[in-house]
């Protein structure tokens, strides 16, 4: 036998021998097929350059028409908000669109729409657009990022498939193995942060009695066109003045989730005070400055458990610090008792960090969301949330300039309202709570 080049014998046994599984067969019993033709994948004839519609050409440039006025009065007025915050001379874009229903979609049919809609996202990725469609409360939120050329066909066959009645509902429970206990809070969190909601399978009724809003950033002019019939068939009725998340200001909220599981995990969320650009920015300080000590704290010191983190998250437009800890002996309320340690102990360490450095870290800091530092999928998913917290479409350049003008004593007053929970604090745990001033959740 002649090897070929870099084909050593056990490669020629291993490759006889996976020759000698498939066999031969000297008739096959199906005929031969390709794969279905991916919708995203076909040619398209160049398109017009942007700012130019039929029958302009370059010499017309910079002059505008009654139709052009006509359409961007039209997308100004839409629920659907084109961000300029990033630039759309890239490939890349994103798309979000929310609808906010008068009631939760039951778990069943989430999966049904989520695997009715699986085709697609693998179509879509082939084509460079990656696709979600998920479920939090009584919310629904579509999710499109990547190559922006795909984007106005793409949303066409989801929303297809999304409006489509003919879903089939199944009723057996998921088989799937159980996350980690830490892992079951992550996931419930952003659900919990809303206020509850009947439960409901019937796709029509939720369609029908939807609103909805959405954001586009880093699209050209000619995609947004583009976009415009998907958009004119989004179900529900459009709405740009939807509510933000309601404040939890001085509540102590305590979830309890059964996790299935003997280890004990808990998360605490603490909302800024405010939706005030300053009381985020501070909060993203504290965040920055309590990460490495509150693990050195209780991961390598205490050594309570496993899991631990701290960090800032952004919910339904809510910022806030988020801690999480999982212990296979420590129950919650302890767990909780120890944070509270830390986070009283959070002023000396402030005190304890010299000027240089706290002027160092601080610009660190506030480096990392200056626009062109950041991916262009962090920064449309941080427009988003500065959209779901009602900020102006400058929030990304304001966010760094309020970071550097958190000093020492605005830090600290800072310390002093989140460790009196000012902003609300809001736990999930895996076994009931304290007594007052915590309070069960409805």
């Amino acid at each position: 036998e002649q090897l070929e080049t870099g084909l050593s014998d056990q490669g020629v046994i291993a490759l006889k021998e996976i020759l000698r599984q498939i066999g031969a067969v000297d008739n096959f019993s199906r005929q031969w097929q390709l794969p279905t033709a991916n919708p995203f994948l076909c040619a398209e004839p160049a398109a017009p350059s942007a700012g130019l519609i039929r029958g302009q050409t370059s010499k017309h440039r910079g002059l505008r028409t009654f139709a052009q006025d006509r359409s961007r009065s039209r997308r100004e007025r839409s629920p659907m908000q084109f961000s300029q915050a990033l630039p759309d001379n890239t490939a890349e874009g994103a798309v979000y669109l929310r609808w906010r229903l008068d009631s939760a979609p039951r778990s069943t049919l989430q999966s049904a729409l989520e695997n009715r809609l699986q085709p697609l996202c693998d179509d879509a990725r082939q084509a460079g657009v990656e696709l979600s469609f998920s479920a939090s409360g009584n919310e629904w939120l579509l999710k499109m990022t990547g190559l922006q050329e795909p984007m106005p066909e793409v949303l066409e066959h989801a929303l297809k498939e999304l409006t489509n009645a003919d879903v089939a509902i199944s009723q057996t429970a998921s088989t799937s193995a159980p996350l980690m206990p830490i892992r079951q809070l992550l996931k419930a969190l952003p659900e919990h942060c809303l206020e509850h909601s009947p439960d409901s399978d019937d796709l029509q009724r939720l369609w029908s009695n939807a609103s909805w809003d959405g954001l586009a950033t880093g699209l050209s002019a000619q995609i947004q066109a583009a976009l415009s019939p998907a958009l004119s068939r989004v179900p529900g009725s459009p709405d740009n003045q939807l509510t933000p998340l309601s404040s939890i200001c001085s509540q102590r909220l305590w979830h309890c989730i059964d996790t299935g599981s003997s280890e004990h995990a808990l998360l605490l969320f603490c909302p800024t005070v405010t939706r005030d650009i300053a009381d985020e920015a501070a909060w993203r300080l504290l965040a920055h400055l309590c990460q490495t000590p509150f693990y050195q704290r209780l991961r390598v010191e205490l050594q309570l458990g496993y899991a631990v983190f701290s960090g800032l998250r952004q919910i339904h437009g809510q910022t806030g610090l988020l801690f999480g800890v999982q212990s296979p002996s420590v129950a919650p309320v302890e767990l909780l008792g120890h944070i509270e340690q830390f986070l009283n102990a959070v002023p000396e360490m402030i005190d304890g960090i010299d000027d240089a450095a706290f002027i160092a870290q601080r610009q660190a800091l506030a480096d990392q969301f200056v626009s062109t530092s950041l991916p262009d999928a962090q920064a449309a998913e941080m427009l988003w949330q500065g959209k779901l917290a009602g900020h102006s479409s400058d929030y990304l350049m304001q966010l760094p300039a309020a970071i550097l003008r958190i000093d020492r004593a605005a830090l600290l007053d800072a310390v002093q309202r989140l460790t009196k929970a000012d902003g609300g604090w809001r736990c999930l745990a895996s076994s009931p709570g304290p007594n007052a001033p915590w309070q069960a959740a409805k």
